[in-house]
């Protein structure tokens, strides 16, 4: 980005340089990508919002899926809803899209039906949208509310200043580590 890519690749001694398609399926060592949605699914309709433009996978490990939404926003929502069923996006983990604010439509979430959810905001964040007296004006408030008030509520981890690892497969609060 701005220059950095070709210092990054001059410092590797090169790299080849793929863009990804929907429907692409890769694997590292014992994991397994595949895309499920890239800007070029938006085609022929005009990119309305930047995140939109980010592409979405779904990773496999051990038998564990795992969704990344990236920033994806409201018309990613609606085409993977459209095109895949229910039984394909079913993920044990799902990343919260665009860090929580204004992402996926809470449907697509649902559908997902993920018991571990990995959301990028400050829990102190979170806990404001969530407050008496927060402005429900605003779309990530209510999508907050929104998603805090599911029928199944997750297991959410939030962001609290530290990192963690996840233990793959995740079973449990005794595969967290922080560092």
């Amino acid at each position: 980005v701005n220059g950095q890519l070709k210092e990054a690749l001059e410092n590797v001694g090169g790299a080849d340089i793929v863009t990804l398609q929907t429907g692409d399926k890769f694997s590292l060592c014992d994991v397994d990508f595949e895309i499920i949605f890239t800007i070029d699914d938006l085609c022929p309709k005009r990119l309305r919002r930047f995140n939109d433009c980010s592409f979405v996978s779904k990773m496999t490990y051990d038998g564990q899926a795992i969704m990344w939404l990236g920033d994806a926003g409201i018309a990613p929502s609606k085409i993977m809803r459209k095109r895949y069923s229910p039984e394909y996006l079913k993920s044990d983990i799902v990343n919260v899209a665009h860090h929580g604010y204004n992402g996926v439509e809470p449907e697509l979430y649902d559908i997902i039906g993920a018991n571990v959810w990995l959301w990028s905001l400050y829990y102190r964040i979170v806990e404001g949208f969530l407050a008496e007296g927060a402005d429900t004006s605003l779309d990530y408030v209510q999508y907050a509310r929104k998603i805090h008030s599911m029928e199944n509520p997750p297991r959410i981890f939030y962001h609290k200043g530290a990192n963690y690892t996840l233990k793959l497969p995740y079973h449990g609060e005794e595969d967290l580590t922080k560092r």
